[in-house]
């Protein structure tokens, strides 16, 4: 398992406009999760990819956004605080089960063209 621990888990309301019905959410944790970007990028549909920076944007249904850093997971749109933790053990999962597979699976560095969006 790579990413097992979350140190911090801040849920807010978007800091331009605290009006928004919506929340966005940061994850920190000390395990560099950098190694699995691009198999996750391969295996979901990275909406983009910078491997210089280790930097994936996955696009997710009705304007919820997820970006995975080295260190940390940013969430944007969940709809309120359950969703938020269930994106987040989602993408944990996604992270864990990916990172297990790697060996088996191709390796894709840019953001491929058919990028998909998963309904959540």
């Amino acid at each position: 398992m790579l990413l097992d621990r979350i140190n911090n888990y801040e849920i807010f309301r978007p800091k331009c406009d605290s009006t928004k019905e919506v929340l966005h959410s940061i994850a920190t944790f000390d395990t560099d999760i950098s190694p699995v970007l691009p198999y996750l990028n391969a295996e979901l549909g990275g909406w983009d990819y910078d491997q210089d920076n280790q930097v994936l944007l996955l696009k997710l249904s009705a304007g919820k956004w997820i970006t995975l850093h080295a260190k940390e997971i940013a969430i944007r749109g969940a709809r309120d605080m359950e969703e938020s933790h269930a994106l987040l053990e989602w993408i944990k999962g996604q992270i864990n089960e990916v990172y297990e597979r790697r060996r088996k699976l191709p390796h894709a560095t840019p953001a491929r063209l058919d990028s998909r969006s998963w309904t959540f």
